[in-house]
């Protein structure tokens, strides 16, 4: 069973996908297509918007284009717990692939690699096509750094990040009474 495995990118204030969260999910589509509907897809996104999470986005994207059966991991805040909390969810759903197809830009599978490989998770990397200006690629690199400092994101800088974006996404949707 091969499982395709698709890392989030956000989503708007109004719970919209972003323009690189749908080039992704079109990849995945193709490849989903290309095996015949065989293949099961996991969608890993933890950010919420007014309510929605960008993982039922992603899911809802794929289902109407005739996709079944896909799994999602809404609970993710980097690529360390997009890999670690979507094998849980393979774990639990009897899913225990020996090796994962993972879908995003191709300067994230570099750093998603990485961390698969600290974790003995065998990857096939499917990049979607995304521009990307050179800031960004920049920031990328700095990242694949880190990632090679701390492939398990352990250390503090990744824990912190982690604990600024749960906080951010639960802070923007507690409803007050």
């Amino acid at each position: 069973m091969n499982v395709i495995l698709v890392l989030g990118c956000g989503i708007t204030e109004l719970g919209y996908l972003s323009s690189e969260a749908v080039t992704r999910l079109e990849t995945a589509l193709e490849l989903w297509k290309a095996d015949a509907g065989r293949s099961t897809i996991v969608v890993s996104e933890g950010a919420i918007a007014d309510g929605i999470s960008a993982a039922d986005q992603m899911a809802l994207w794929l289902e109407d284009r005739g996709v079944w059966g896909i799994l999602k991991e809404s609970a993710a805040a980097d690529t360390y717990e997009n890999l670690t909390l979507s094998w849980k969810l393979w774990e639990w759903n009897r899913l225990l692939p020996d090796f994962i197809t993972v879908v995003s830009e191709a300067h994230h599978l570099d750093r998603f690699a990485i961390t698969a490989r600290a974790y003995g998770v065998s990857v096939v990397k499917a990049p979607a096509k995304v521009e990307i200006g050179l800031l960004r690629w920049v920031v990328e690199r700095l990242f694949l750094w880190y990632t090679l400092y701390d492939p398990k994101g352990e250390k503090w800088l990744a824990r912190l990040n982690r604990k600024r974006r749960h906080q951010k996404w639960h802070k923007e949707n507690t409803v007050l009474e």
